[in-house]
C-alpha cells in the first residue's frame, strides 16, 4: 500500500445507498440516544452498502471505481459515540491499491450529514423554489 494525495476524491450514492446512508445515520442518532441515557459504549456495525468513487491523485492518477460503504457506531466513552464511515480499498490499476481511512464523525455532524441525505427534504425545498422562482416571473409579465 502506497501513500496517496489526492487532488480529488469524490463520493457518490445512487438512490438505494442514499436510502441505505440515511437509514444508518437514523439508527446512528437513535442508538447515540440510547447509549448516551444508559451512560454505556458500543461498538457495533451498523450496515454496509455499495456506491462509487471518482479521485484523481496528485500523481495523475485517475479513475472511479465501484466501492462499499461500511457505517458503524463506535464510542469513545459513555458521553461520546461516534458514526464511523469505512470506505473498501480503491484498485486503482493492477500494481495499486489505495486505502483511505476511517472517518470518525460526532453528532452534530451526523446531524449535518442526516440532512444532506434526507432526498425527500431536499425534493420538498427544489419544489418550493420552483414554485417561487415562477411566481416571480408571471408576476413581473
Amino acid at each position: 500500500m502506497d501513500n496517496w494525495v489526492f487532488e480529488y476524491l469524490r463520493l457518490y450514492f445512487n438512490k438505494e445507498a442514499q436510502e441505505k446512508m440515511l437509514a444508518a445515520v437514523d439508527k446512528y442518532l437513535e442508538w447515540n440516544q440510547k447509549a448516551v441515557k444508559q451512560k454505556v459504549k458500543l461498538d457495533k456495525e451498523i450496515d454496509y452498502f455499495g456506491g462509487q468513487v471518482s479521485f484523481k491523485t496528485a500523481a495523475g492518477t485517475k479513475g472511479t471505481v465501484n466501492v462499499t460503504f461500511y457505517t458503524r457506531f463506535f464510542s469513545q466513552s459513555p458521553s461520546r459515540h461516534q458514526f464511523l464511515i469505512r470506505i473498501s480499498s480503491i484498485k486503482t490499476d493492477s500494481y495499486n491499491t489505495i486505502e483511505i481511512n476511517q472517518i470518525y464523525l460526532d453528532y452534530d455532524q451526523v446531524s449535518k450529514l442526516r440532512k444532506a441525505f434526507d432526498i425527500k427534504s431536499h425534493r420538498k425545498n427544489f419544489t418550493k423554489i420552483i414554485k417561487e422562482r415562477v411566481k416571480k416571473a408571471t408576476d413581473f409579465q
